[in-house]
């Protein structure tokens, strides 16, 4: 134990569990203040007077105690060093160890866990297995208890289960908090869905500020807290705030469902063009930069692709000031990078006016960029992947600055550009995501882009014939692979070797990843404005110009059985009638361990 360890150990650590050190009543209650802004989304469950009586006084099971500390105690340590970077894992891989000797699987504390502990490790440390490890436990958790299916049948739950409302309300709550998460995983990282929305019976939260604020003050002695629990248990609500997390849910859904539609949009597997174009119509959040992807096969309008970027930049800008506003609205102590790691895309966007030789129109965005990176920048304390992220950007800003240089040799080709652009001065294709994220492919970068090269673009020449593509690609990909699973903690500041070529050629840039030039934009224009169409009114022709199919179709694969398929835990009954029928008896008492290592 270092001296600052032995310092705390007597103040700040009070108790120990399983050898492992407890902080003490007061910084226990500040951090169950704190969660709730540096994790909203996982934190609806959280029902504060009785989440800070239970959590104070060690009424939770260990495990969950662990879990809340992993993500939390670097929001409390006084002062924060590599040793408590150690002792966070610490509680995250105890907790780990103790879900999986549990034999009550139906708590759904153990769900909740688990989702503090994969959230904490998929955004601050590297410790890659503990987060698979406890995103295992809360699938196979949810799976078991059908929390997904909690409102199939209300007399299941009132006369069989016997769960009081509140109850049912907390399980909700915990499955939305765990849909949350599994659902950023798949927006953001391409994962495979857990569970599809069809199959999903679970009614949306509400009474928020009831929930949060009500039931027992028992244990509980904040006087700022005991006001507003007498105000969420009064039986008049009318002054009450409104719900909102069903919103959040709702968001997600629609999130996802418009990222499964850009993953699909360009694949060459058969996809069904005309269903994709009546889908096209009722999403707009997620496709204006799939609106930019060039495939030679279908062919969008150039005024589409035109408005497409004013959408792209308008949102990112409002996104922005979304972020700026949490910055000025949460203490920098608490904030936390889940809140704002979906606003990737838009940094990115804005990197391609670094490209667009027009100095006042260049110059308005710069200030953007420069606001976001600033607001990353602040949160590098909080999470380690923040560093990643700014060198993800450098990354994509290198790919796009060798594809300009290679762009070169098209001049004779800048007036066909001219339509695509939002100024006569945007000649070259904007680097965006081909299916939907920039991070959907980490093993084959180059198929997630859609293409740079101006004579491709125009069907000059073909994707074959393009072999520069290949390198461009796949060297700045390398880099950002080993950012991404490199056991070794990141440099606190982004490599800046691209950013000083740009600095000759583009704007001038500062060391810290700054742009020095801005100029303040306005963002009122209206979405009216880039569509000479009503839009009540449906014109096929919009949508499409080119319905050639593909030259070639891949050949189908051969049938395999169902069962090659199907988890174990979904096949149906009749599969095993077949099988080896001398099975081990199960006992009516399972471990969690025994159930996740199931053949």
């Amino acid at each position: 134990m270092n001296p600052n360890q032995t310092e705390y150990s007597n103040s700040f650590f009070t108790d120990t569990i399983h050898g492992l050190p407890i902080p003490n009543k007061k910084k226990l209650k500040e951090l169950s203040l704190i969660l709730p802004h540096v994790f909203p989304d996982i934190s609806i469950p959280m029902r504060l007077p009785e989440f800070i009586n239970k959590l104070t006084n060690k009424k939770y099971p260990d495990y969950f105690i662990f879990a809340v500390l992993a993500a939390g105690i670097n929001y409390i340590i006084p002062t924060k060093s590599q040793d408590y970077k150690q002792l966070e894992t610490k509680y995250a891989t105890k907790s780990i160890e103790l879900m999986k000797k549990e034999t009550d699987i139906s708590n759904p504390l153990i769900v909740w866990a688990s989702v503090f502990i994969t959230v904490t490790y998929s955004y601050g440390a590297f410790v890659l297995k503990l987060p698979d490890q406890a995103r295992d436990i809360a699938e196979m958790a949810v799976k078991k208890t059908k929390l997904y299916q909690l409102d199939l049948d209300k007399n299941l739950i009132k006369f069989k289960y016997k769960y009081t409302e509140d109850d049912t309300e907390f399980r909700r709550r915990v499955w939305w908090g765990y849909y949350f998460h599994i659902t950023a995983n798949y927006i953001f990282n391409g994962n495979f869905i857990k569970f599809e929305q069809r199959d999903i019976v679970v009614d949306l939260p509400k009474n928020d500020f009831k929930y949060r604020y009500g039931g027992s003050f028992e244990g509980c002695n904040d006087k700022e807290l005991k006001l507003l629990n007498d105000i969420a248990n009064d039986p008049s609500d009318e002054n009450n705030p409104k719900d909102c997390h069903y919103l959040i849910a709702n968001s997600y859904g629609l999130y996802k469902n418009i990222t499964a539609f850009v993953t699909k949009r360009w694949r060459k597997n058969g996809f069904d063009e005309d269903g994709a174009n009546l889908r096209l119509v009722l999403m707009f959040i997620y496709l204006y930069q799939s609106e930019l992807v060039r495939d030679q096969n279908i062919k969008i309008r150039p005024e589409r692709v035109k408005s497409a970027k004013k959408q792209c930049i308008d949102a990112s800008i409002k996104q922005m000031e979304l972020l700026e506003w949490y910055t000025k609205n949460v203490s920098s102590d608490y904030e936390g990078f889940p809140n704002i790691f979906l606003s990737l895309n838009s940094l990115i966007s804005l990197t391609n006016f670094f490209f667009i030789q027009d100095p006042s129109l260049k110059e308005k965005h710069t200030d953007y960029f420069n606001r976001i990176v600033s607001i990353y920048k602040s949160l590098q304390k909080n999470s380690d992947i923040v560093s990643l992220f700014l060198g993800f950007v450098n990354s994509i800003i290198a790919i796009k600055t060798k594809a300009s240089e290679e762009n070169k040799k098209y001049m004779h080709l800048e007036d066909y550009m001219k339509p695509f652009g939002i100024s006569e001065h945007d000649l070259e294709p904007w680097i965006i995501p081909k299916y939907g994220s920039f991070l959907h492919s980490h093993c084959c970068g180059m198929a997630n882009f859609s293409t740079l090269d101006i004579g491709e673009y125009l069907g000059e020449i073909s994707p074959t014939e393009n072999i520069s593509k290949n390198e461009l690609y796949i060297a700045a990909h390398k880099g950002l692979t080993y950012l991404f699973f490199n056991d070794n903690k990141p440099k606190a500041e982004p490599s800046d070797g691209y950013l000083s070529q740009i600095n000759r050629t583009v704007l001038d840039l500062t060391n810290n990843f700054q742009i020095k030039k801005s100029i303040v934009i306005d963002t009122g224009f209206d979405i009216k404005d880039f569509f000479p169409q009503k839009p009540s009114v449906f014109d096929p022709s919009f949508l499409v110009v080119n319905r050639g199919l593909p030259k070639s179709n891949p050949k189908p694969m051969k049938n395999k059985k169902i069962r090659d398929f199907v988890e174990p835990l979904q096949r149906p009954a009749n599969i095993f009638e077949n099988e080896q029928k001398s099975k081990r008896k199960r006992n009516n008492v399972m471990r969690v361990e025994s159930l996740l290592n199931e053949d």
